[in-house]
């Protein structure tokens, strides 16, 4: 089967470290830069006769933001959810958008941060942050949701919703060289659905998609720390204790496309969590809340960082 190359802009780490450079009377702090590059998965082999695999090569690409997690200093964690994290902006884009530098968006002092680790994507916004792990008060995770209703992104997967995660790494000492190197993973996977009509002229409202067995959303945390001291910090991923109930909701949603289906097809971008899903049943809707229901029995396994294709769905062959 035909492999396409697509580019998907993520954002990218960026650590920041401050040095104190004194004068009599202030302190003043200076960012340090990260250099961040992204880990490419192997490419899954066609094996499949359902679905195609893409190979997703990713680049970083102007305005990419990294936030950086390294809560043992009070200055560097803040005092809720929304400031506990720190922005990078990206400054530089090494040819090839496979690596860049990252500088820190604001001046704290990281001398001594400890544990730190990077991520990319929605956990940001100000309505995901620190969640308990296992429902008590010893282990605070990040936690990151992929949402059952997503927006609809012309021609490209909603960025806000890939998840890229750093090697941990260790802030010491005052020495503010850049960190060098540091390597981001995936952890999400991408559906295309092409879509296209060569029958009676119909526009596209909403597209659904069910999995038989793994779910596709869901809330999952990722690297905790003991809240006493704000050491320990180590990777979990998995359901978040109480939100297990997402997982058995298997079906996701994007809305507010409105875009008519034409002769050509056009691709529609659903972002999921990797795993053995099982068959998948394919339900589109029009303007006019029209529905027809396309199923695959062949199933899918998703790998994350890849991009899986379906077969063109034609909304005039049923």
């Amino acid at each position: 089967m035909k492999k396409t190359v697509y580019v998907i802009s993520m954002i990218a780490l960026a650590g920041v470290l401050a040095a104190c450079n004194k004068d009599n009377t202030v302190a003043e702090k200076t960012p340090l830069t990260i250099r961040a590059s992204i880990e490419e998965n192997a490419v899954a082999s066609d094996t499949k006769t359902t679905f195609d695999t893409d190979d997703n090569s990713l680049q970083w690409t102007a305005g990419d933001k990294i936030y950086v997690f390294a809560p043992k200093k009070a200055e560097l964690r803040g005092a809720s959810s929304t400031t506990r994290y720190n922005q990078f902006n990206i400054d530089v884009i090494a040819a090839g958008g496979k690596s860049a530098t990252f500088t820190a968006a604001e001046s704290k002092d990281w001398s001594n941060a400890g544990d730190a680790v990077a991520f990319y994507g929605q956990l940001w916004d100000s309505f995901y942050g620190f969640r308990t792990r296992d429902g008590g008060s010893s282990s605070n995770f990040p936690v990151f949701t992929i949402p059952s209703g997503q927006s609809y992104n012309a021609g490209n997967p909603n960025t806000k919703l890939l998840l890229m995660i750093s090697n941990k790494f260790t802030i010491t000492g005052t020495d503010y060289t850049p960190l060098d190197n540091l390597k981001f993973t995936h952890k999400t996977s991408i559906i295309k659905i092409p879509v296209k009509n060569t029958g009676t002229a119909a526009t596209l409202k909403r597209i659904s998609v069910t999995a038989a067995s793994t779910s596709l959303i869901g809330e999952m945390y990722g690297y905790g720390v003991n809240t006493s001291d704000y050491t320990g910090m180590s990777i979990g991923w998995g359901f978040v204790a109480g939100e297990e109930s997402k997982a058995a909701n298997k079906t996701v949603t994007m809305t507010g496309i409105n875009t008519a289906m034409t002769s050509t097809a056009k691709d529609y971008y659903l972002v999921v969590w990797p795993g053995a899903h099982g068959a998948l049943t394919v339900t589109l809707t029009d303007s006019g809340d029209e529905t027809k229901t396309f199923t695959y029995t062949a199933g899918l396994t998703s790998v994350a960082g890849k991009v899986y294709k379906f077969p063109v769905i034609d909304w005039a062959s049923k």
